[in-house]
């Protein structure tokens, strides 16, 4: 077996270079995307398993490149895991639901969660989620000045979780608290001296605990509530299994809270450093709400990293334009991971992607930059060809940013809350 090629000088594996600010990521990025589309990196920092070694991985940076990997699943799958870092398998198995898995296992289970969803449940969530918006700005107003991340950002998408599923009030706490130390197990304030995969494994055990209970009382008292809905849940006689219940429940969990919370958090820091978008968007607000909220997820770009798992070797489409060097697998899987990039430039900007193998030689480990500057990971937004500073445009390009973002743990990827915000003036 050989060996793989030298790592690439722009070090996207440290802690540290994923603390730098937005504008100094942007720059390294540049190059990667200019010079060497595909590079190859040494093995990641890994808070939840720092001695779980690997050779590397292939970091590919430019946006065709990561919509080409996201629409070809036979050759970068999904059923090793999508984070960032590695992770024992019991782990994702029970955290990551349908997103760690691969067709046929992965279109039966998103089925049967679909199901669950009808147009009246769409609907009693859409009014319950418009309910307690008002209420949280109502409270603002009382309120006066305070921590925008604390009273709104992390508060509205637990608050709107919980009372989906079905949680009760006097649990909320604690499902929030388990929630969010479970996405950030490897930032020193979250867990203190504790190990971070002793905090994953506590803080997964007791959602999932919390889900089979809160399962097993909807199955023998059903509710007007969404867990409700997925223990009926039957498409051909199959129905979901308590696991795939857990699972689902930690995901939603974890991702609905921790995407949500940070681009509110990122609207309030745009909206804030750039107030004409702000006068633009009260001027007009019920013209041009549907588009700002669309630009400020496209913006905020709240999930920083994905992976991907090459299953043969593979040559990204820049590959054929440029020096770009074609993914190479030592072994049958390569670990594939997507991260994105955060410019300080008001134009687009589009990621990096990767490949690893516990032999030391390249399969593919995709620490890319997945998304054009929020686009879809999945390739179904397009990267637009240049910043519209206008909520009148369809892809309004954002405000720059140039916050510093401190690393996060649990394999997720780098932290991206939206810090402290003061509000109520």
């Amino acid at each position: 077996m050989t060996a793989g090629p030298a790592f690439d000088e722009v070090d996207l594996s440290t802690m540290a270079f994923w603390s730098t600010t937005a504008a100094e990521r942007e720059r390294s990025f540049a190059v990667l995307r200019r010079e060497r589309p595909v590079s190859w990196h040494r093995p990641l920092e890994n808070p939840l398993l720092p001695d779980a070694g690997g050779g590397g991985y292939w970091a590919v940076v430019r946006h065709a490149d990561v919509v080409a990997v996201s629409k070809d699943p036979q050759t970068f799958c999904s059923g090793r895991g999508v984070m960032y870092g590695d992770a024992p398998p019991e782990l994702l198995e029970a955290s990551q639901s349908f997103l760690a898995m691969d067709a046929p296992r992965h279109a039966k289970l998103r089925r049967l969660v679909a199901s669950a969803f009808t147009p009246r449940r769409v609907a009693t969530i859409d009014a319950q989620i418009r309910a307690q918006a008002r209420a949280v700005v109502d409270e603002l107003v009382e309120r006066g000045d305070c921590d925008a991340v604390e009273h709104v950002s992390r508060r509205l998408p637990m608050w709107t979780i919980s009372e989906m599923m079905g949680v009760a009030p006097e649990d909320g706490d604690a499902f929030a608290a388990m929630a969010n130390r479970l996405v950030a197990a490897g930032d020193p304030e979250i867990a203190g001296d504790s190990d971070p995969l002793t905090v994953v494994v506590e803080c997964l055990m007791g959602l999932t605990r919390m889900a089979l209970e809160l399962a097993a009382a909807r199955r023998a008292h059903a509710a007007d509530d969404l867990m409700s809905a997925l223990v009926a849940a039957e498409i051909d006689g199959d129905r979901l299994t308590d696991a795939e219940i857990g699972a689902f429940f930690v995901l939603l969990a974890v991702a609905g809270n921790d995407t949500t919370r940070n681009t509110i958090s990122h609207s309030l820091v745009a909206l804030t450093a750039h107030p004409d978008q702000r006068r633009l968007l009260r001027e007009e607000f019920d013209v041009r709400i549907d588009r700002a909220v669309e630009e400020m997820v496209r913006w905020a770009t709240p999930v920083m990293t994905f992976r991907r798992t090459a299953t043969r070797d593979a040559s990204p489409p820049s590959a054929s334009t440029s020096t770009a060097t074609p993914i190479r697998t030592s072994a049958s899987a390569a670990a594939v991971r997507t991260s994105a990039s955060a410019s300080s430039s008001p134009a687009p900007s589009c990621g990096a992607s990767s490949t690893s193998s516990s032999t030391g030689s390249p399969t593919s480990r995709w620490a890319s930059p997945s998304t054009c500057r929020g686009a879809s990971s999945t390739g179904s937004s397009a990267c637009p060809a240049g910043p519209a500073r206008s909520w009148d445009a369809r892809r309004a390009g954002g405000p720059a940013r140039t916050r510093r973002r401190r690393p996060r743990g649990a394999g997720r990827g780098p932290r991206r809350d939206g810090g402290r915000r003061r509000c109520g003036r």
